[in-house]
Order: C-alpha cells, then structure tokens, then sequence
C-alpha cells in the first residue's frame, strides 16, 4: 500500500490559525493608515478653503470701485459685474455675476462691517472683520479697501 505525503489536521488548524492573524495585522494597519490619510486630507482641505477664500476675497475688496453692506454680507462692484457675499455662520457663500455661487464651509463669528473706523449697519465699507475657527482655535481675519477719490464722489 502506497501511503499519500500530507498534513495533520493539527498543521492545518495552526496554518490557518498563523493566516489569520496576519490577515487581521494586515487588515489593522490597512485601517489605521486609511483613517490617518483621511484626516491629513480633511485638514488640508480646510486649509486649502480658507487660503483660496483669503486670497479671493482680498483680491475683490483690491479691485471693486466700491463695496457695499447688504442684508447678508456685501456687494463688491466691478467694472464686469457684481460680486456677492453672504456671511452665514456655517458658510460663507460667493455669487460672481450672477453665474455661479462658490462656498467656503467654516464657522464664521463676530463679523464686523466698518467705514472709516466705525461699525456700520449698512452703506459703504472699507473693512471687514470676521473670527473664523480652523483646528480648534479661533483666528481673526481682516480686509481693508482703501477707496480713492473718484470713487467715494460717485
């Protein structure tokens, strides 16, 4: 009688035994490498909002001949158009033209409208204020137009 080469049940039960743990350590570190990315990403998605909302904005209070307060945040004329903001506590929403609305998600606080150095509640502005949190703290953000003179007869 020829006898056949194999395994014991008892090699068998401890390669599978051996197979599994590596496939849990592999799943483990799979996991924790994918959460940990997620989270780097997720930050540098906020960062990467406020930047670009920061230089968009500024560039607008550059350009526009006047700024305006409305019901919602303000009104940047252009020599192309108007440019709208609405400042809302969870946003911050861009309409330009009248074409397509851009929003910026992150808590916004304490905005504060002001022409010549004094709050104001509706008119011209020359500075806009707003606190904004990014990574559990809070940061001041501030925008200044400086008008000429043309502009302020007009």
């Amino acid at each position: 009688m020829n006898k056949i080469n194999s395994f014991t049940l008892l090699e068998v039960t401890v390669a599978m035994l051996l197979s599994a743990i590596c496939i849990g350590i592999c799943y483990t570190a799979f996991t924790l490498t994918n959460q940990y990315y997620a989270q780097i990403k997720s930050r540098k998605d906020e960062v990467g909002n406020i930047l670009l909302m920061k230089q968009v904005l500024q560039h607008d209070f550059e350009i526009a001949s006047k700024i305006n307060k409305t019901e919602f945040g303000i009104s940047c004329e252009m020599a192309h158009g108007t440019i709208e903001y609405q400042f809302k506590p969870e946003c911050m929403v861009r309409n330009q033209y009248q074409l397509k609305n851009d929003t910026v998600k992150m808590a916004i606080t304490n905005l504060v409208f002001k022409f010549e150095k004094l709050a104001i509640d509706s008119g011209l502005v020359d500075e806009l204020t707003f606190n904004y949190s990014l990574k559990n703290k809070q940061n001041n953000i501030r925008f200044q137009k400086i008008y000429s003179a043309t502009n302020l007869f007009n």
